[in-house]
């Protein structure tokens, strides 16, 4: 009976014992891979939630600066186009222009024939207008800026009287146009980009007696010129002489990533002109430009002979009804080659402007 007892006891101690260093030997080699393989599994996921919630915000942050850059560029174009005088249309730009003649009327290049911008494969003019801006440039009334009449330096000869008259005068026009460029350097962000250029009246203008006449400029108030014509006179002579030197003139990027200007994809909205307005550039040619395009009112033709008074000039034939002209302009965004930009176009902007330069204004 005790015999059996011990036995018993025995068989029970090795058991316990057996049970103890089972439990010291710890997991397996397959439970460590597969509670391996489960938190990797789990890091993964959230590691890949973390990136994607990064990637959206980056994205979003990049849509939203884009459509900010892309509103401040439309501002600024509507602060030029309200200071406006004159503002061409997409025929101007793009069709050859007749003057009326007694004896035949006479055809001469389209006004975006004559800007011959240089390396301009893959830029098109959208936006051409006239303003008026104040003489010196800088607008600084320090004495370093006064014009050369102010100190009595004008040059002699034929450029004498007109430098005089500046001391009264102090202003002039300057012409601005808006480009649509795909050619983009590496420096900007594509698909396009909007140049800006203003072809001023004078290269240096300053006390020391620096009075350069800018290359290719010609005063549409001035010799039979006028704006609708420019740079012709009313019996079709060209009055530019040089090519305008885009070495000179204050060209620069507005702003970059605008969407292809030949996006047609059905989704985009892409509002036509009003009744009475004239796109800019005109639709159906080879690139749709359906990103940056402008619908400038239609002018009336009273083909008459108007006097310039606003700053002295020849009697010319503008063929201007001389009142306000509206435009509305359009432009979207693409911040597809932005870091992490998303490559969906953004919504059309658009804004509608009224000049307030007005040459002769009339009652029509």
């Amino acid at each position: 009976m005790k015999s059996s007892s011990v036995n018993y006891l025995l068989e029970q101690l090795v058991r316990l014992q057996q049970r103890s260093r089972s439990h010291q030997r710890g997991f397996t080699l397959l439970e460590l891979i597969v509670a391996t393989l489960m938190s990797l599994l789990i890091v993964g996921t959230l590691l890949s939630m973390v990136i994607d919630v990064f990637r959206t915000n980056t994205s979003e942050e990049v849509q939203t600066e884009t459509q900010q850059e892309i509103d401040a560029a439309l501002d600024y174009i509507a602060r030029d186009l309200r200071e406006a005088v004159f503002v061409y249309t997409g025929d101007d730009i793009e069709d050859d222009r007749i003057i009326p003649q007694d004896d035949g009327d006479v055809t001469v290049d389209s006004f975006g024939a004559q800007l011959a911008i240089p390396n301009n494969s893959g830029e098109t003019v959208v936006l051409a207008l006239w303003i008026i801006e104040d003489l010196p440039y800088n607008g600084d009334d320090d004495v370093a800026n006064l014009l050369p009449s102010d100190t009595g330096k004008c040059p002699t000869g034929s450029l004498e009287v007109e430098c005089k008259g500046l001391g009264t005068e102090r202003r002039a026009f300057s012409l601005v146009f808006y480009t649509i460029d795909t050619s983009v350097e590496p420096t900007w962000e594509g698909p396009a980009i909007i140049r800006r250029t203003i072809l001023r009246k004078y290269d240096a203008l300053d006390s020391s007696g620096a009075f350069d006449l800018a290359k290719g400029y010609v005063d549409p108030r001035k010799d039979g010129s006028s704006f609708k014509f420019w740079p012709f006179d009313n019996e079709g002579i060209d009055l530019q002489g040089d090519s305008i030197d885009y070495t000179k003139t204050k060209r620069w990027a507005l702003v970059d990533r605008v969407d292809d200007p030949n996006n047609t994809d059905p989704n985009v909205l892409v509002p036509n002109c009003p009744a009475g307005y004239s796109r800019s550039p005109r639709a159906g040619g080879s690139i749709a430009h359906t990103s940056f395009y402008a619908c400038i009112r239609n002018r009336l033709e009273p083909n008459q002979i108007v006097v310039n008074q606003l700053l002295g000039g020849d009697e010319q034939a503008f063929n201007y009804s001389g009142g306000n002209q509206d435009v509305f302009v359009y432009l979207r965004g693409n911040p597809g080659k932005a870091p992490n930009g998303s490559s969906l176009p953004l919504p059309t902007l658009q804004t509608q402007v009224i000049t307030r330069g007005v040459i002769q204004k009339l009652n029509n």
